[in-house]
């Protein structure tokens, strides 16, 4: 019997191959536009009032994180706070005030952070019911720092950390030290966290 040959290939594109092609190539551009749009926001800092007086301190040094007890980027902001406080020389009283917005309910601050933040050695933790302190020396977004001397005179404002829940190592932490120093006279960092106003959850 003889032998048939196989039948050649067809050397017309196939429709379907190019329909799996497109698609594979327009979810590659929408991941990468993804990761871009992304990459974007976290380093944009998020806008913040005019700032004001900090309060009179016993202390030379006064430095004050202001956070929103939700806000997912306050890990990064509290891994540089521990980091920056065991740098930081005796005398400077260090302060986490986690803000109750209008409306929440007591012990509605209390969250994994807020134990985070009192589990760093010489770091006293509080609540901010109202955000009046915060909104007294203008602080209106998460992970908000300030550094004043004893008169209240304010010489650092600003993030501690390089972008949105990013730790590691940052210029504010730099700058906050050399303050301290005496190095520096003042100095400001932009802030990357959660609008402390945001609504109760």
């Amino acid at each position: 019997m003889p032998h048939t040959p196989p039948p050649a290939p067809d050397p017309r594109p196939s429709w379907s191959g190019w329909i799996v092609g497109f698609a594979a190539a327009a979810w590659l551009a929408g991941v990468a536009a993804g990761f871009a749009a992304w990459d974007a926001y976290d380093a944009t800092p998020d806008p913040q009032a005019a700032a004001g007086p900090g309060e009179p301190s016993v202390a030379p040094w006064t430095l004050t994180l202001y956070a929103h007890p939700h806000c997912p980027c306050m890990r990064a902001g509290l891994a540089e706070l521990a980091e920056l406080t065991r740098a930081l020389p005796a005398g400077v009283a260090v302060h986490v005030a986690f803000v109750r917005p209008a409306g929440a309910q007591p012990g509605w601050e209390r969250t994994a952070g807020w134990d985070a933040a009192a589990a760093i050695p010489g770091v006293t933790v509080r609540c901010d019911a109202g955000g009046e302190d915060a909104a007294r020396v203008g602080v209106t977004a998460s992970g908000c720092a300030v550094l004043a001397d004893a008169t209240g005179r304010v010489a650092f404002r600003g993030g501690l950390t390089r972008g949105r829940g990013r730790a590691g190592e940052s210029a504010a932490r730099r700058t906050i030290l050399g303050i301290v120093a005496g190095e520096l006279m003042d100095g400001e960092a932009p802030v990357f966290g959660c609008p402390l106003a945001n609504d109760p959850r």
